[in-house]
Order: structure tokens, then C-alpha cells, then sequence
């Protein structure tokens, strides 16, 4: 009988430079700034008219109703018609979900 490897793991430690996590804060400006264009895009059997915004550029306090897309390099936010989004105070992007 031959041995089989199941299973194999490992950890690495070592140090780093310290993250500038400045690049992590909202845009400066206003909403419009972060606006990069209108798309038609099919939401629940009906075309609408949908602005997309670049995630980076989105000034803090802003407040975005859907339909709405926010892109970034390595995800992509869809906001169905009328879901309330806003940006806080360090960049994340808060969204609240209809219970109704």
C-alpha cells in the first residue's frame, strides 16, 4: 500500500512595512466627483437608468438611493431601486435593507 498525503498545512511569520490605511478614506468632494457615467441595467423585470459611482471617490456622508452600481478594483456594489446606502465617516459603505 502506497501512502497518501490527505493533508498539509503551514504558517508563515515574518514582518512587513506598516499599511498607510489613509487609503482606505472616503473621496473629498461631492457625489457628482465620484459619478463616472449612466447605464441601463435590468432590475426586477423593468430597465433603469442607473448611475455608477468609483468606489474611491465617494466623499464621506454621502448618501446614495438605487438603482445604483459602486465599483472598485475588487468588488462591485449593486443597489436595487430604492435601497438607502451611505458612506460613513472612514469609507465603508452602509446599506439598509428593507424589511417590508
Amino acid at each position: 500500500m502506497v501512502p497518501v498525503l490527505m493533508n498539509m498545512r503551514t504558517t508563515i511569520t515574518g514582518r512587513r512595512e506598516k499599511t498607510d490605511l489613509g487609503i482606505f478614506r472616503p473621496g473629498e468632494g461631492d457625489l457628482e466627483a465620484a459619478r463616472t457615467g449612466r447605464r441601463q441595467v435590468y432590475f426586477a423585470g423593468d430597465w433603469h437608468e442607473t448611475p455608477i459611482y468609483t468606489r474611491d471617490r465617494l466623499p464621506s456622508g454621502a448618501e446614495i438611493i438605487g438603482p445604483a452600481i459602486v465599483e472598485q478594483a475588487d468588488s462591485t456594489l449593486v443597489l436595487d431601486p430604492g435601497t438607502a446606502s451611505r458612506v460613513d465617516e472612514i469609507g465603508n459603505i452602509l446599506v439598509e435593507i428593507d424589511a417590508a
